[in-house]
């Protein structure tokens, strides 16, 4: 399988991480899990109250609305932004200053904003599908978890930030595996070898 590339240098920052500061960024669907995110992070809340989580993205607008009543229900409504919609240089912004980026989804079909917030030297922290585990090797910069448990993000978190000397190097580096470049040269390569 060869997946589509990314321009990794329209991704590239400088980083300021800021602990307790988090991101996710995408499309606000069902299949996302941002709920188990919001839920988690409930409990994360109880060791960390001043945790800052940015949801940057739009999409089901019922979804939308179950992600503020969850953010609502939890107290979380300090802690949690819904930014809405989003410019390529709000989203650099952003994730220029997190600590992490989380992507809780349920399914995905490649998974662009792991790469693209890897080339930013964002340390990702994703849900633990079959989909990511096929396109990424773990690593200090690159954690799978399972997000309808909030122990184990917990864990993760703690784990990542035990290991986050040249996460940022690592990231970016790992993305490269998804370059446009890389994904000529693969599809050379396969060219080649059936012609």
């Amino acid at each position: 399988l060869i997946n589509n590339g990314i321009y990794l240098e329209k991704f590239k920052c400088k980083r300021k991480n800021i602990k307790d500061r988090f991101v996710y960024f995408g499309r606000l669907s069902p299949n996302k899990g941002i709920e188990n995110l919001i839920s988690s992070l409930s409990f994360y809340k109880k060791k960390s109250p001043n945790f800052n989580l940015i949801i940057m993205g739009s999409g089901d607008t019922s979804y939308v609305e179950l992600l503020k009543k969850k953010i609502n229900s939890l107290d979380l409504s300090k802690n949690i932004k819904l930014f809405g919609k989003f410019t390529h240089k709000e989203l650099i912004k952003e994730l220029s200053s997190s600590e992490f980026v989380f992507n809780p989804s349920s399914f995905e079909s490649f998974g662009f904003t792991l790469i693209e917030a890897l080339a930013a030297g964002c340390t990702v922290v994703a849900n633990d599908i079959k989909q990511y585990q096929l396109i990424l090797n773990e690593g200090n910069s690159f954690y799978l978890v399972d997000f309808s448990n909030y122990k184990s993000l917990l864990e993760t978190i703690n784990t990542a930030r035990l290991n986050y000397q040249n996460t940022n190097t690592e990231a970016i580096n790992m993305s490269k595996n998804f370059s446009i470049d890389t994904m000529l040269q693969k599809y050379k390569k396969l060219f080649h070898e059936i012609s």
